[in-house]
Order: structure tokens, then sequence, then C-alpha cells
């Protein structure tokens, strides 16, 4: 197996571990907090994780490359990007608390919020240097670091919760492992790397930030319109058995979308090398997205028949009431798919400036349907909002892909962004 291959497994265990941790902790959740107690655990993840590519801004991406070009180089990315995120901690924090406080949250789920956002940073963090090893093509560590964390932060927020420590309890997990996390990383850094340098002096570029920005992968766009989506509703709702149900089908087309949009990554830098050719370019982001779509709704039609034995399974009988929204949910992945593979293909195209315009269009309006879905027909409606604006903002999108011909396809792709 060549190096390549291998990296691309660790990866792939990498991001599995992450996601089978978080699914099993909220069925855990589910069965041991209730209804009320998922939907006030899925309010904290889903508002604590809208901040990830904000702390983000790209500088991961930017670890990976200098990493593989040098050592020295990955260190120094590396040292700018944790500077950068320890200057953003303060200020996303104090936003984290206050959207819980303006919306109504209660003392224990504000509480939940800060913990749980101070370990974001801490995972943030941990990812950075993570990033150094995968640059390094030494992803077994990323493996290794992601799998350890979600083992004992699902152990240990199960016996939070057998404990009665409630929701504060899970969340104190959360930022114990994840710091945990952070130190393990640094500590592994250290000895494939070496010393990353001086002491962090928390600061920022503005102009990085919003390149950054506008680099952004499409699924970070997706899933926080999925968890804005879920957040108005719990707003409107208040919390409650009702949020409960809905939580179930928002986590579980979020994990979906994670893994399908994980092939992005494979596509873009695909795209890029044929960007020259207008005809190859366009014949290979096609047939990308006629392969990824059809994959989605066949693990769409694959969920809609497993989905009710597995909720009376993991959950029990009490939550089959969340099945109507799960199912309808599920179906925002394909046109989702859609929408991610547009984008991408605007970032091959170096036209990210649009590209990133569009998706948060995408979001301001899937956000804003959501609303009045509720007002007007209730949470079944809401359930439909998310398949119906991306089939939509798809259109426009692909749309792009194929007239941005001299710009994006010519020899003067860039100013576009």
């Amino acid at each position: 197996m060549t190096r390549v291959s291998q990296n691309s497994v660790f990866i792939t265990v990498e991001k599995g571990a992450h996601l089978l941790g978080g699914m099993l902790l909220l069925v855990g959740v589910a069965r041991l907090l209730g209804e009320s107690g998922l939907a006030d655990y899925v309010f904290v993840i889903g508002l604590t994780a809208f901040f990830v590519p904000i702390l983000d801004a790209g500088t991961n991406n930017r670890i990976i490359k200098a990493s593989a070009s040098s050592p020295a180089d990955g260190r120094i990315a590396c040292l700018e990007a944790l500077s950068f995120k320890l200057a953003l901690a303060l200020p996303v924090l104090a936003v984290m608390a206050g959207v819980a406080w303006a919306i109504g949250a209660g003392p224990e789920v504000t509480l939940a919020t800060l913990l749980v956002g101070v370990s974001t940073v801490s995972l943030s963090m941990g990812d950075g240097l993570n990033a150094v090893f995968k640059g390094l093509q030494r992803s077994g560590y990323c493996a290794l670091l992601m799998m350890g964390l979600n083992v004992l932060l699902l152990a240990s927020g199960v016996g939070a919760m057998f404990a009665g420590w409630g929701l504060a309890g899970v969340a104190t997990c959360y930022l114990v492992c994840r710091a945990g996390y952070l130190a393990a990383g640094y500590v592994f850094v250290r000895r494939v790397a070496g010393e990353l340098g001086p002491v962090l002096r928390p600061g920022f570029s503005r102009r990085r930030i919003v390149d950054g920005l506008k680099h952004l992968p499409a699924v970070y766009y997706l899933i926080n319109l999925l968890s804005l989506n879920y957040l108005t509703i719990y707003y409107q709702t208040g919390g409650g058995a009702e949020a409960g149900y809905l939580a179930v089908g928002y986590r579980l087309a979020a994990a979906l979308l994670i893994l399908t949009g994980a092939s992005f990554e494979a596509v873009l830098p695909a795209l890029s090398t044929r960007l020259p050719d207008r005809q190859a370019f366009m014949k290979l982001v096609v047939r990308s997205a006629v392969t990824l779509t059809g994959i989605a709704i066949a693990v769409s039609v694959a969920v809609q028949l497993m989905l009710g034995p597995a909720i009376t399974w993991l959950l029990g009988q009490a939550w089959l009431p969340a099945l109507p929204f799960a199912m309808q949910l599920v179906w925002c992945v394909p046109p989702f798919v859609l929408c991610g593979l547009a984008h991408t293909g605007l970032l091959a195209a170096h036209d990210q400036g649009r590209a990133a315009g569009w998706m948060v269009v995408l979001v301001v309006v899937g956000v804003v349907a959501s609303v009045f879905a509720y007002q007007y027909h209730g949470p079944v409606l809401t359930a439909f909002v998310p398949a119906v604006s991306g089939c939509a903002m798809g259109v426009v999108l692909w749309w792009l892909v194929g007239s941005r011909r001299e710009v994006s396809y010519g020899h003067t792709a860039g100013q576009g962004s």
C-alpha cells in the first residue's frame, strides 16, 4: 500500500471515529436525559459547532501545505494558526454565551454552552496540530488521537449521566477530553516534527481571515445551515420533546452529509489540474456530480428503509415520533451534495469569492424559510426546507459553474475572487 493510500485510510478512520463517537453519545443522551435533554444537548452542540469554521478560517489547510514543503515551514504555519485561534477564543466564547442568553436558554444550558465552547477552541487548536501530521503524511497519529478522544468522551459522558450530573456533566467531559486531545497532539508534534518555537502570541491578520473564509469547504456552510435551522426551531418551541424529536433528524442528516461530503476534498485537486481544458473540467465535474449524487440517493433510500427499526433498537419505542422528521430531513443530502460539488467546481476555477457568497445566500434563505415554515405550517414542513433550499440554490450554483468561462477557465483566473 502506498503512503498516499495509507494516509487516505487513516483520515477516513479519523472521520469515522469522530462521527461514530458523536452518534453513540447522542444515543446515550437520548436514553438517559430524555427528549428535553437531547434538545438542549443538540442546541449546545449546534451553537458551538457554528463557530468551528470561524476558528479554522482556512488555517489547517495552510498548515498541511506548509508541512508538506518542510517540517520547519509547517511548525511556523502551525504556530501562526494556534496564535490566531487563541486570539479569537474570548470573542467567540462571549458571542456563544450571548446567543444562548438571548435565545432564552436556561442557566444549565448556558453553562454547558460555555464549557463546550472552551472545548471547541481546544479541539480547533488540536486539529491545527493534527494538520502537521497530515502534511508530513503521518496521518496514523491523527486517527490515533481522534479515536482516543472519542472513546474517552463517550465513556466519561455516559458515566457522568449515570452519576446524575446531567448536561453540565457531559459538557465538562467535553472540556476535559478535548483539552487532553490538544495536550496529546502537542506532545506528538514535538516528537515527530520538533519544537514549535516561541511562546504563542495571540494575533491575526484581517486579510488572511477573509481569504481563509472564502476557501471554506462547502460542508461547513451546509452543516451550519442545518445547525441554524435547528437553533431557530429550538427557540420557537422553547426546547422540550418536540425539539428533541427534530434533533434526531438534524444530527442524522449532518452525519450523512459529512460522510458523503468527504469526497469533495478528493474532487478539488482533480478539478484544479483540469482547469485549463474546459471540456475535461466540465466532464469531470458532471461525472462526479452524477456519481456522488447517485450514492447520496442510494444512502438516503437505505436510511429510509432502516430508520424505523434503528430508532426503535437504539432509542426505544418512545422515540418513534422522531421518525417522520428524520425521514424527511435525510432527503436534504442529495441536493446538498449537488450544491457542494458546484461550490467545489467554483473553488477549483478560482471563483472562491462568488462561491462563498452564494453559499451564504443558501444558508440565509434556508434559515429564513425554516422560520416561516414553522410559523405557518408547523414542524413537519420545516423538515422539507433544507432539501427545497438546496434544490433551488443548486440550480444557481451549477449555472455559475457552466457560465464562468472567461474568468474561471482562462488565463485570467482569479479575478473572480
